[in-house]
């Protein structure tokens, strides 16, 4: 999958949706959503953290460890390659136009995993304005995301331990 995640990390998470959940069913969308969750809470490259969740997943610290050999080992080969490539032909015109012309689709293997999950966290009317004023935080008011992750999962807490029990009452 390492080798299909061009894009960076956000297009790895569609190569593991298609995969471990539409064709071979080892992980639900909601335990996908929740992976992606805690890769996008730490520190460190999305890609990694997330191949390294779920391969602790499906195969405990082994399956961490040959997932982040996966995620890691062919991109390295190649991007190392491609670096000598284009530092010998940066300021070549069709370099130049192959990189504009790649931006756009880029955009695009990033936009589309960000819909499905989107879709997989049960967005609507109601809840849409959480990642929306999370958006306008780090973009607008420039607030560093870890800000964001610590007051949000404070939020979830205090959520999860006063509000959803009373919500449970009523059933």
């Amino acid at each position: 999958m390492g080798l299909l995640a061009t894009g960076g990390g956000h297009a790895l998470l569609q190569q593991i949706e298609k995969r471990l959940i539409d064709r071979d069913h080892l992980l639900t969308a909601e335990e996908l959503t929740d992976l992606t969750t805690l890769a996008s809470s730490i520190p460190g490259s999305f890609g990694l953290n997330l191949s390294l969740a779920v391969g602790y997943r499906l195969g405990g610290w082994r399956g961490a460890a040959l997932a982040a050999l996966g995620v890691l080992a062919l991109p390295l080969i190649l991007f190392t390659l491609m670096a000598m490539l284009y530092f010998n032909l940066q300021d070549t015109a069709w370099i130049q136009r192959f990189l504009r012309g790649m931006r756009p689709a880029i955009v695009a293997l990033m936009v589309m995993p960000c819909y499905r999950l989107g879709k997989a966290a049960r967005l609507n009317l109601s809840n849409i304005w959480i990642p929306l004023l999370t958006i306008m935080a780090v973009v607008v008011f420039r607030i560093t995301p870890i800000y964001i992750i610590v007051l949000v999962g404070g939020c979830a807490y205090l959520y999860g331990r006063f509000v959803k029990p009373q919500e449970n009452d009523k059933d």
